[in-house]
């Protein structure tokens, strides 16, 4: 039975938050993040975050953890999903939901830059990317190597409070946890960290890591053409000759990912002026206001952060 899933959102720590709970010895994480087994539109065949999985496949993933550990898995489109949460539900009435939100104009900025580097984004300019969000919904300018069309949905993609308001009506609010990366998990680690685990409800909540790492940096390509050659299926002489030369599929696998981590660097794409990110949060103001309401909780640092 797995106990508590992370389900969303896309760069705001759930990667690090995945890293820091598989470290506590009563929990069991798979190593790999975005199972997305939860969700219709994660069924279809052309999404790229379909592993396809039956009930007993997802479930195997689990087999090494002990019964006394509690076990989860962190998928960050699930938040976004019309149906993953009933079929959560379904699938264990009980589950514990985690959720990790950070400001809503670094979240673009920097989701923006990770989508241009996952290639389900191909509008380099951030303003235009946001003002194809229209034409999109009504199929147009979408990138061929884009899965999840909601993927590409800016406005939806904030709209925190509206799919938070999902969970906490299946699972309940006491049920819910909501972590807020700069404002808790970066800025005190091992106070949220505990407060994560009490909301668990293991038993060593007062476990401390000696270090929390930084963790899935925003990423940029080096060389397009490069990175086109190692994902491109090659021509079928020259797959021949590279099965002759590199027998094995994991050291094939592991040329792959050698030649990815050297074609990519951590600098920041399309950095917005603060002028930029004032009017930003201007036109976003009324998201962060809502997600206020929902929360029962003072957002003013959020209010304030760009005035």
């Amino acid at each position: 039975m797995v106990d508590f899933l992370i389900v969303g959102t896309p760069k705001s720590g759930t990667t690090a938050l995945q890293s820091y709970l598989s470290k506590h010895p009563e929990i069991f994480m798979p190593e790999f993040k975005e199972l997305h087994f939860f969700g219709s539109e994660f069924k279809e065949k052309h999404s790229k975050y379909s592993k396809s999985l039956t009930t007993n496949e997802y479930s195997n993933l689990f087999k090494n953890g002990t019964t006394n550990q509690l076990k989860g898995e962190a998928s960050v489109f699930y938040l976004y999903s019309n149906d993953a949460h009933i079929h959560i539900k379904s699938f264990n009435p009980e589950m514990k939901i985690i959720v990790c939100f950070r400001h809503p104009v670094d979240f673009l900025i920097s989701y923006h830059q990770d989508a241009l580097y996952v290639e389900i984004e191909n509008e380099k300019d951030f303003w235009k990317a946001l003002a194809l969000e229209n034409k999109r919904k009504k199929g147009a300018c979408i990138p061929k190597t884009t899965s999840f069309i909601k993927s590409l949905y800016y406005s939806e993609l904030i709209d925190y409070a509206s799919h938070l308001k999902q969970y906490i009506s299946t699972f309940g609010k006491e049920n819910v946890k909501v972590v807020f990366l700069f404002e808790e998990l970066i800025s005190n680690p091992q106070k949220e960290y505990k407060s994560i685990l009490n909301f668990l409800n293991v038993t060593d909540t007062d476990f401390s890591l000696e270090q929390f790492e930084k963790v899935n940096p925003r990423r940029n390509i080096k060389n397009k053409s490069i990175n086109n050659l190692i994902k491109n299926p090659l021509p079928l002489p020259f797959r021949f000759l590279l099965r002759v030369f590199f027998p094995f599929q994991k050291l094939r696998l592991l040329i792959y990912n050698k030649i990815k981590t050297l074609n990519t660097d951590y600098s920041k794409v399309n950095t917005l002026s603060h002028l930029e990110k004032v009017k930003l949060q201007k036109d976003i103001l009324p998201n962060i206001i809502h997600l206020e309401k929902v929360l029962e909780t003072d957002l003013s640092v959020w209010k304030n952060k760009y005035i």
